[in-house]
């Protein structure tokens, strides 16, 4: 398996629903700036600071975010209900939130509890086990199986009081207590068993409760044994029956059998998300319930009852539940069942919708079919489009469930219907939340965009959307071409922003501040970005080089990176797409960068000069760069350079976001990330088409130009990168200029090194690290064949005596 992709199994449990994650590594990701996927302070964010809200949160974070803009807040105890999410790239920053917000840790293992007080009354201990594993058919008649808790802590809690009652009632040396355990040990025996175990019926001359329990102990026994249809038939006795003291917990148990039993009547699919269910066994199963509800049984608890209905409900009729789900999460009044309702609702829809193209950063099998993944077939940008707006369409119903739904799924697509609809709600309705969603979406062209910056204006400081409408208001504006307002409004809001600490914020209206600076140097001042993860294989890079230079035989140019920051993906875009030589030579001579930065620049802009010849810009970079690279290139940009180059894999004509490969320039690292792609700027994070060092389309509407550049500046930074792009990757680019100066310089003493180098790097490059092998990309990697092939064949016939011939006979073509 591919190092750069996770290999998720999702498997669906009949009854509870769990996510198992399994992965191939290493696995990198980019450097973490702006966090995606959950607020940087949970708990200041369910306490209703909720920063600069983004579309990419989950569910849950956008829900809690809802009650607040929606004029309501949280209680204490509710905000305990709501439980960050984490990837396997995030920090964790906070992470003590989950047991400070949770209270006292739940100690009890209740089945354990079970076993040493049983162990009071009988020498034997039976070993207990809650989980199940069970095969289930798919429809093509192949089987899965899959792992549930099939005895709840509920069940061993009511074994626990029954025994101690028990034990009060008959004497804990009595041979009525003996059998009582004899009958339970069996019914525990089915939680992990195959093959049902059954107790012994009670003896004839046994006293009434123990034949009261022997009955429930039988029909649990069925239940835990997967035999619903006894189990039901038995239960229902039980309820027939007012001596028997589990009268009321057995007609509670009978609508549990008819939720088991819906489940376990429809064939699943090992992929699937959510279980299949036989309608009619879960409708009956609603109908017991509210039975219940207005009975009132003795026995079970009405809170019990209502969770199994609410459970029942959210299969049988969806729309109606989420609609009562919504009114109870949405505020602005409290909610006692606040955290399971949040689950719930959250719970649904995330497994509706996470397989679809919603979610503005969904992944790519939510567009195409896995086998064209495999192939390297992505949709195009229109294509995605084109689904994005057709599944936004064709959830109308869901949509209709309520008013947090449909802006839950509002906020988070990027169809232009859905930015449709957050206006004409925001005007219908004048609410929060639709304002927020719809500055959230508008662009600088959009007929709205005015009066959203209107309304932005009118958000008090104590606002909860202030920092959202303040970023977006500011974003509009610089779109707008009212840049002047727009850095005045930045100036001003920028010390609230950082008092804050909330970094992602920080970064986000820092990107904002270098778009709308009135020079090079003022946009220097925000490049820079504190960098709240380091994940990505540039990082990966230089800790590896750094591990082997613990060798004082093994040498390498590279040191720690102590660096308070980085430059986020938009600043990386600046210089990477529309700064000209000349802005890039600046940037390396300012002060205002840190050291670091300044020297992965002049390494960019000398390698720039080097591949587009250009001897004057060279010079400009040459006196920046690390000694080691100044003695092997020497001066222009002749074949020397083209050398160092060959010999120092972490060059490369752009810049990383984040980490710099530059930082451990002379270092081969072990997973290919050494020159540059074909198509270099591309994130194979991104993965389908977005250029590495771009905006993340999923956090915010990238800016196109720098308004502190002239147009003749911009057209010429876009002109040489477009001209560097085109000359494609490193082993095109330095192998077939090291083969025409082979062939016009057959005598030079470097010429034999120099076809290794080429060697080397199509043996460690970046496309040797392609994972597909679409149509297109087989005549280029033909190419670089021949350009192998031909490298290897100079060698042998040139130069076979040479210890460069016999070094790279292990990787010769």
């Amino acid at each position: 398996m591919n190092r750069r992709y996770l290999v998720a199994l999702l498997v669906t449990l009949l009854v509870l629903p769990l996510v198992t994650v399994e992965a191939c590594g290493p696995d990198f990701y980019p450097d973490v700036f702006v966090l995606k996927i959950r607020p940087d302070h949970p708990k200041e964010f369910a306490a209703g600071k909720l920063g600069v809200l983004l579309p990419t949160y989950p569910r849950a974070d956008l829900t809690v975010s809802f009650r607040y803009l929606n004029g309501g807040s949280l209680s204490v105890a509710e905000r305990e209900g709501y439980q960050p999410s984490y990837s396997l790239s995030d920090p964790m920053i906070d992470q003590h939130w989950n047991e400070e917000s949770r209270g006292p840790s739940r100690i009890e293992n209740a089945a354990h509890s079970w076993q040493v007080l049983r162990a009071r009354y009988a020498a034997s201990e039976p070993e207990v086990s809650q989980e199940r594993t069970v095969e289930l058919a798919r429809a093509d008649a192949s089987t899965y199986t899959t792992d549930f808790d099939n005895c709840s802590d509920d069940a061993f809690r009511s074994a626990l009081a029954t025994l101690q009652a028990r034990a009060h009632a008959w004497g804990e040396k009595s041979a009525d207590l003996a059998d009582w355990l004899k009958g339970q040990d069996a019914v525990f025996a089915n939680c992990a068993s195959e093959k049902p175990v059954l107790p012994q019926v009670a003896p004839a001359n046994a006293p009434p409760l123990l034949k009261a329990d022997r009955a429930y102990q039988l029909a649990a026994a069925h239940f835990y044994g997967l035999q619903f249809g006894d189990a039901r038939a038995s239960f229902e006795a039980i309820g027939r029956d007012s001596a028997s003291p589990w009268q009321g917990m057995a007609r509670y148990l009978v609508a549990r059998c008819l939720v088991r039993q819906a489940f376990y009547a429809r064939e699943g699919k090992d992929a699937e998300l959510m279980a299949t269910f036989d309608p009619a066994l879960m409708k009956e199963a609603v109908r017991v319930l509210a039975t219940l509800l207005k009975d009132k049984p003795a026995g079970i608890s009405r809170r019990a009852i209502q969770s199994e209905l609410d459970l029942a409900l959210l299969r049988a009729d969806p729309i109606a539940r989420l609609g009562a789900l919504s009114a109870n999460l949405a505020g602005p009044q409290t909610d006692p069942s606040y955290a399971q309702h949040l689950t719930d609702l959250t719970w649904y829809l995330d497994n509706k919708l996470d397989s679809l193209p919603v979610r503005q950063d969904a992944n790519l099998d939510a567009f195409e079919s896995v086998d064209q993944m495999e192939k390297g077939i992505h949709p195009t940008a229109e294509r995605r489009a084109e689904l994005f707006r057709k599944t936004y369409r064709d959830l109308i119903a869901l949509r209709s469930a309520s008013t947090l739904v449909d802006w839950l799924i509002t906020y988070q697509s990027p169809a232009e219907e859905a930015k449709e609809h957050a206006f004409e709600e925001w005007k219908n309705t004048g609410q929060l939340f639709w304002l927020v969603a719809s500055i959230s979406k508008a662009t600088a062209r959009d007929a709205e965009a005015g009066d959203l910056v209107k309304a932005a204006e009118q958000a008090a400081p104590d606002s909860v959307a202030w920092e959202t409408l303040t970023y977006h208001r500011a974003r509009l504006l610089i779109g707008m071409g009212r840049v002047q307002e727009a850095r005045a409004l930045l100036a001003a809001r920028m010390p609230r922003i950082e008092a804050a600490k909330r970094d992602s914020s920080a970064s986000l209206f820092q990107a904002l501040r270098m778009r709308s600076a009135a020079s090079l140097q003022e946009a220097l001042l925000y490049a820079p970005r504190k960098v709240i993860n380091r994940t990505s294989e540039e990082q990966s890079s230089l800790d590896e080089c750094l591990y082997v230079i613990k060798n004082p035989k093994r040498r390498y140019d590279c040191k720690k990176d102590t660096a308070y920051a980085e430059l986020d993906a938009d600043a990386a875009s600046f210089f990477n797409l529309e700064a000209p030589l000349k802005a890039l030579a600046e940037s390396a001579q300012s002060d205002v960068l840190p050291e670091n930065l300044r020297s992965s620049i002049a390494m960019m802009g000398w390698v720039r000069s080097v591949l587009l010849a250009d001897d004057g810009n060279a010079a400009k970079f040459f006196s920046s760069l690390p000694e080691s690279l100044q003695q092997q290139a020497g001066t222009g940009t002749g074949f020397g350079p083209l050398m160092a180059l060959l010999r120092n894999p972490g060059l490369r004509p752009y810049l990383d976001p984040g980490v710099q490969r530059s930082y451990s320039f002379d270092f081969v690292e072990s997973y290919s990330d050494n020159w540059w792609c074909k198509d270099w700027g591309e994130s194979w994070w991104e993965g389908d088409g977005y250029q590495r060092g771009t905006g993340n389309e999923a956090l915010l509407p990238a800016q196109a130009v720098a308004s502190f550049l002239s147009e003749d500046e911009r057209t010429e930074g876009e002109r040489q990168a477009a001209e560097l792009r085109q000359l494609g990757d490193a082993e095109m680019v330095l192998g077939s200029r090291v083969l025409t100066y082979a062939q016009n310089h057959p005598n030079d003493p470097d010429l034999p090194e120099s076809l290794f180098l080429v060697l080397r790097l199509l043996r460690y490059g970046c496309n040797h690290a392609n994972w597909s092998d679409p149509e297109d990309h087989k005549q280029h990697q033909r190419e670089v064949d021949e350009i192998g092939k031909s490298a290897s064949r100079i060698l042998r016939q040139r130069f076979l005596g040479s210890p460069w011939t016999r070094k790279a006979s292990p990787i010769a073509y």
